[in-house]
């Protein structure tokens, strides 16, 4: 089984970007780089697992991508292009798993109706644009929301203010 050797950060063996593709992309992965993180690009006509998931993973350990690594792979196939990626396990701290996959979702919806440039830029921009908003919001660590908590505290005011007024009418004798 043969995986495609690494050339620089922009492996397009699926010829996928022009020029003026490439160096925004190459701009990209600058940004990138000074937030911490190595991202890679692959665009293949092969996948020897028929299983663009695992060939992301073989090409990022074949590749000794580390922990600080993200690799976007596209793999054009019998019927398009298929869109999968890999993050080391510094990357997948700062990139939980709900917005990684959400922004492959919409990289695969986009596929359908634009060209493959397009979509490694656009999903670059909305990886770089989570990252740079700083910490995951709540929803995604799994915690309550804002208004969650704020109606759990109310809640447990008004049992809190009834469980006093329960206590104060026994000692009194009210009932």
């Amino acid at each position: 089984m043969k995986l495609p050797r690494p050339v620089g950060r922009i492996n397009d063996y699926g010829q996928t970007l022009e020029r003026p593709h490439r160096e925004a992309l190459a701009e990209r992965i600058a940004a990138f780089t000074k937030l911490g993180i190595e991202f890679w690009y692959l665009a293949s006509w092969n996948d020897p697992f028929a299983n663009v998931w695992r060939y992301a993973a073989e090409v990022a350990a074949y590749w000794g991508l580390g922990d600080g690594a993200l690799l976007i792979v596209f793999v054009k196939g019998d019927r398009g292009w298929r869109i999968a990626g890999w993050r080391g396990e510094a990357v997948r701290a700062r990139l939980p798993d709900t917005p990684w996959l959400r922004a492959l979702q919409t990289a695969r919806e986009e596929i359908l109706r634009h060209h493959p440039s397009k979509v490694i830029l656009d999903l670059a921009d909305t990886l770089l644009a989570y990252l740079r908003s700083g910490a995951a919001p709540a929803a995604d660590h799994g915690g309550p929301s804002a208004p969650t908590l704020a109606g759990m505290v109310i809640g447990g005011l008004y049992i809190l203010v009834r469980l006093v007024r329960l206590i104060r009418q026994l000692r009194t004798g009210i009932i």
